[in-house]
């Protein structure tokens, strides 16, 4: 009777053990972003004597356990992470970082050593409940998995025309607009995973955001009349085609669709993809006229006005000419803090 105590606390004692060290390893492998799956050192080539052995269907269901706690640990924690970032390619990160993951656990799991063990645990356990739970565990990672893999997929085809638009020249993103419409528009049909109005109308909400905030970026109030007249009204006049063209590409795109009468209508929440970038479109017409308007008063106070002048109008335009500008960037900015919510 003592003998057989001792063999249960020392099997508990090694069980608790295995169970430990499966936790730092997994700890370990979660730092370093690499997730490998315990395996047991036993010889599995003969699978139906395997599981006749009591002591090796032990050491097999705390495997399987072991697999089912990283599971679990690994669902959970997938399930609560988001995208890293307000625009697209934060999109494409978050899947292609989650498929890394998700991919190599099924990879590893459907290895034949691992399908056997799987097998044996089914064939000689008593414990049902383990057995259900992680088959349950293996279907539900399965499904996550290919949904990762098939969203990489598809967002892979839009990679460029993001990257055009969050780090390209601003002029290119006019370029960019109509072929990745194109493009959503085919993701829309196709995929299984963003052909929803949800997920896909936060895609194009990411989008609206890194094409607003690319504007918000180029046109900066505090330099804008510094610059050359020229330039400010190139920089101006090119914002607002952007995002200008942002909704009319849309809602061409969206008349395709409603004309083909086959696909799915874009019944995105118009406010949430249009209304800072229509704003912001105003705005950049306003302040294309404000250069103008300052542009042409010093225009009027040139040459000729000055032979009659002589240098006391010189003088007085070096002296004067900062603070018409700054006069001018202050009342804007008044007039902006305002609207701050929709310019930012």
């Amino acid at each position: 009777m003592n003998a057989v105590s001792s063999d249960s606390r020392s099997r508990e004692l090694l069980g608790n053990m295995h169970k430990y060290l499966s936790h730092v390893k997994q700890a370990l492998q979660q730092l370093t972003g690499d997730i490998i799956l315990p395996m047991p050192n036993i010889n599995l080539e003969i699978v139906a004597t395997a599981a006749k052995d009591p002591e090796i269907i032990h050491t097999l269901e705390e495997t399987v356990a072991a697999w089912s706690s990283i599971l679990s640990d690994v669902m959970q924690r997938e399930s609560e992470k988001k995208p890293q970032g307000k625009g697209p390619l934060a999109e494409i990160d978050f899947w292609r970082a989650r498929t890394a993951v998700l991919s190599s656990l099924w990879e590893q799991l459907n290895l034949r050593s691992s399908m056997d063990i799987i097998d044996m645990v089914e064939a000689g356990s008593d414990d049902r409940n383990l057995v259900a739970l992680f088959k349950g565990q293996l279907t539900e990672l399965g499904k996550l998995a290919h949904e990762a893999c098939d969203n990489v997929k598809f967002l892979t085809t839009l990679d460029r025309h993001f990257l055009s638009i969050s780090s390209g020249p601003l002029a290119g993103i006019l370029d960019t607009l109509p072929p990745l419409l194109n493009a959503l528009r085919m993701v829309w049909i196709i995929s299984r995973h963003y052909s929803d109005d949800a997920r896909m109308g936060a895609l194009f909400a990411r989008i609206a955001t890194e094409l607003c905030d690319r504007v918000d970026g180029a046109v900066m109030l505090h330099t804008l009349f510094r610059m050359p007249a020229s330039e400010a009204s190139q920089l101006l006049h090119t914002s607002k085609a952007v995002l200008e063209s942002w909704q009319s590409t849309y809602m061409q795109v969206r008349e395709k669709i409603e004309t083909s009468g086959r696909d799915a209508r874009w019944e995105f929440n118009k406010a949430t993809l249009f209304a800072r970038s229509n704003y912001m479109a105003e705005v950049c017409g306003q302040l294309s006229e404000m250069v103008e308007v300052v542009d042409d008063f010093f225009k009027f106070l040139g040459p000729e006005l000055k032979a009659v002048t002589g240098n006391i109008l010189e003088a007085m335009l070096v002296q004067h000419r900062p603070c018409v500008k700054a006069s001018i960037c202050c009342a804007l900015q008044q007039s902006l803090t305002l609207y701050e919510c929709c310019w930012h």
